[in-house]
């Protein structure tokens, strides 16, 4: 099994399903409600022959995060991170284990709880989806 898990050029959209996070603004507490999705680009290659038990990875938020209208991250922070991959019972390297420890905005960083399991690539674009087809014969 080849066990690299996910290279620099791949875009990573990581759905956070149970998961609602809070962080401070400021004096202001900005809530990421269940399901938000965050669109980001991995800095560096996430290679478990290289991260061992657990290595660090820095993405970077391809898309501004907007909740109600309002900024909660602006497109470029920098979300620092741990990650590491578990073995199932064959030896397999199977999941990923992804841990959110902060989010940068250049001078300010802020702590960020949150904890993933498994991650989702994008959804394909529209056009390399095939049409759904009623059954009949086209004419």
């Amino acid at each position: 099994m080849n066990r690299r898990i996910v290279s620099r050029s791949l875009i990573l959209s990581a759905l956070l399903p149970l998961l609602v996070t809070a962080m401070s603004f400021g004096g202001q507490r900005a809530v990421i409600p269940s399901g938000t999705e965050l669109v980001a680009e991995l800095e560096e290659d996430l290679d478990t022959r290289l991260i061992g038990e657990e290595g660090r990875f820095v993405l970077r938020l391809t898309q501004a995060l907007v909740i109600g209208g309002r900024e909660i991250l602006p497109r470029g922070a920098r979300i620092l991170g741990l990650a590491r991959a578990e073995q199932d019972e064959e030896g397999n390297f199977s999941t990923l284990v992804v841990q959110f420890q902060e989010v940068s905005l250049g001078v300010r960083a802020l702590p960020i709880a949150l904890r993933v399991k498994a991650l989702e690539p994008p959804p394909p674009p529209k056009e390399m989806v095939p049409a759904e087809t009623t059954g009949e014969p086209r004419r």
